[in-house]
């Protein structure tokens, strides 16, 4: 019984030191939080991904998916068995790292679920960008990319002025 407590303390204190928070905006879309982020900030060319798209033309491919965010990534696109119930991605298509994303979890053990918790997946997709970045005229706004959540959304921000722009996403959630 002891041993279960400290566990709930531990868990607690490790969510309260990451700004995770309750959900209250479940119906929030990700494309309406990832316009707001992009409102924020002066994007390069680049082009926005949904994840479970009706649209085929903004619709990210498996393949993309998988070769940005690694093999887990595909359940996000597959809505019945995921963790992700909603995502939006914008990319760059010139050579500058630049690159936004939120993902909508289903609840908020999919956001800590080990290796394979969205936070690590994007962490992951995060370290990827900084290594092939390593060295370049770029290095510095990779080393400021972000990875955090925010109630049930988990955001990526790999951009100039990062920061500004996860206000610019958690504001949004704020809003509804």
């Amino acid at each position: 019984m002891m041993y279960a407590i400290y566990f709930l303390l531990i868990g607690s204190l490790i969510l309260f030191s990451c700004g995770c928070q309750a959900s209250s905006s479940s119906l929030l879309s990700t494309s309406d939080i990832l316009n707001a982020m992009l409102a924020e900030t002066s994007p390069v060319a680049g082009k926005t991904y949904l994840l479970n798209g009706e649209n085929p033309s903004n619709r990210m491919s498996d393949e993309l998916l998988k070769g940005l965010y690694g093999e887990e990534a595909v359940d996000f696109q597959n809505n019945g068995a995921s963790a992700v119930n909603d995502g939006a991605i914008y990319l760059s298509e010139v050579m500058h790292p630049y690159e936004l994303a939120v993902f909508r979890c289903v609840s908020e053990a999919d956001i800590w679920n080990g290796s394979r918790g969205i936070m690590a997946i994007c962490a992951t997709r995060l370290d990827r960008v900084r290594k092939a970045w390593q060295g370049s005229e770029y290095q510095n706004i990779v080393e400021g990319g972000i990875v955090t959540c925010y109630e049930n959304y988990v955001i990526l921000v790999i951009a100039e002025d990062a920061e500004s722009i996860v206000d610019a996403a958690k504001k949004r959630i704020r809003q509804g």
